[in-house]
């Protein structure tokens, strides 16, 4: 990650931070949801715990309420790249028609995520217009995740995913009050853009469904057809409130929540695109569609975020390092399903002599199943000279998905992890 960072009129300078994971579990790839900790190369060089001492633009993202300590005119740019290495190996059992049970099967080898590393940018600024008691901030940036995936398209994957690609922007502006020097209040009003959302999977479609007879659930790959879906939700309000109070020079306390969830409800196209002569012959000369149209419903939790800070001073009231413990609460349980729903343009023929008959397709749920998460972050910087910080953190994430829905589209499990990172200032 890297990130970079100007103040003025005091000073204008340039900060530059690398910061990296060390996943502590081989078996767990991601969680809270379908997020990373955390955004900005600082705030993930200490592994997230940042609701008590954020204290430049990313306030905006981490706690509102410390905008007001972001003195001056300050401007913070930030990249992050990440690499999801993911491999999945589908379990290896078939369904034997003849003797209507599960047989073992080693048809099917481990897939990994192909897709390049994901860069995901992050800017915020933040005005404090002279005044000691009020900053005003505005920023773009994601929510930290990783957007892209892509799968082989004749995978053991493909009936869960073959690639997604998307991306979301949080057009936030906030403000803090600090009606005391040790007390501070912030909101951030945020528009939520889902400006592109496209998911590709395989659906296996034999001809026996078509007609409404029964069919042995069982798969064969010259029934396979390619759905993709593009959809968008380019306008949702959300809202993040934070406090911030500090009892004493050495302790300082952050909280800052997303009260409420958010609903993205976006809509788009798909298309259909079969994958062997078979589904080709099929779809040209019994299946119609007329309208393409889909609707994609999904929900991002609301989220508390909680932290207890420590700051080691010398005899002058400098800060040679800190310590801050978060904890940070995500109710995914309200992303009970994925609701989809496709236009109703479709029909069929079974007799070329007869008139097509429309199919009424009903509104579809993809169980999620999703249950709060919770996470437990553990940051420290320490300041080895006026140039030179060191940041390192440590943290838990429990998972969002049971183990009776886990997927790989978002692959919400536990996981636990240390960070690094250093901030050198120049100018």
């Amino acid at each position: 990650m890297l990130s970079f960072f100007f103040s003025s009129p005091r000073t204008i300078r340039a900060i530059i931070l690398a910061a990296f994971i060390i996943p502590l579990s081989s078996t767990s790839i991601w969680a809270g949801g379908l997020e990373l900790p955390d955004n900005t190369a600082r705030g993930f060089a200490r592994a997230g715990a940042s609701a008590a001492s954020v204290s430049d633009p990313s306030a905006l993202w981490f706690n509102p309420a410390g905008l007001a300590h972001a003195r001056g005119s300050q401007t913070l740019l930030d990249f992050k790249i990440t690499k999801l290495q993911s491999r999945f190996t589908r379990s290896s059992f078939e369904y034997d028609t003849a003797s209507k049970t599960l047989q073992n099967s080693d048809d099917f080898p481990p897939v990994t995520n192909q897709e390049n590393p994901f860069v995901s940018p992050f800017f915020a600024t933040s005005f404090d217009f002279g005044r000691d008691d009020f900053t005003l901030g505005f920023g773009v940036f994601g929510p930290s995740a990783h957007g892209k995936r892509n799968y082989p398209v004749d995978g053991a994957n493909r009936y869960m995913i073959v690639s997604s690609d998307v991306l979301m922007a949080f057009y936030t502006l906030g403000a803090a009050w600090k009606p005391k020097k040790n007390f501070s209040v912030g909101l951030a009003i945020q528009w939520v853009d889902l400006f592109r959302s496209q998911f590709g999977l395989m659906v296996n479609m034999p001809i026996a469904e078509l007609s409404g007879a029964p069919v042995a659930p069982t798969e064969s790959s010259q029934y396979d057809v390619l759905f993709e879906m593009d959809v968008q939700d380019r306008f949702t309000p959300s809202a993040v409130v934070g406090l911030w109070y500090q009892p004493h020079p050495r302790f300082e306390i952050g909280f800052s929540s997303r009260p409420l969830p958010v609903h993205l409800r976006s809509s788009g196209s798909f298309t259909l695109t079969p994958q062997g002569q078979t589904m080709t012959n099929i779809l040209e000369s019994m299946l119609s569609v007329t309208d393409n149209s889909v609707n994609l419903g999904l929900n991002l939790p609301a989220w508390f975020r909680g932290g207890f800070r420590y700051r080691h001073l010398d005899a002058q009231g400098k800060e040679l390092f800190d310590i801050e413990a978060d904890f940070v609460y995500e109710m995914w349980s309200v992303l009970e399903n994925f609701d989809v729903s496709l236009g109703q343009g479709f029909s069929v023929t079974f007799d070329e002599d007869q008139d097509p008959e429309p199919i009424e397709v009903a509104p579809m749920q993809i169980p999620k199943k999703y249950k709060d998460t919770y996470s437990v972050r553990l940051g420290s910087t320490v300041h080895l000279d006026e140039d030179f910080e060191l940041h390192g953190g440590a943290f838990y994430e429990s998972g969002a998905s049971p183990k009776t829905h886990t997927n790989i589209d978002f692959t919400a499990s536990e996981r636990v992890g240390v960070t690094t990172g250093f901030t050198y200032t120049f100018g």
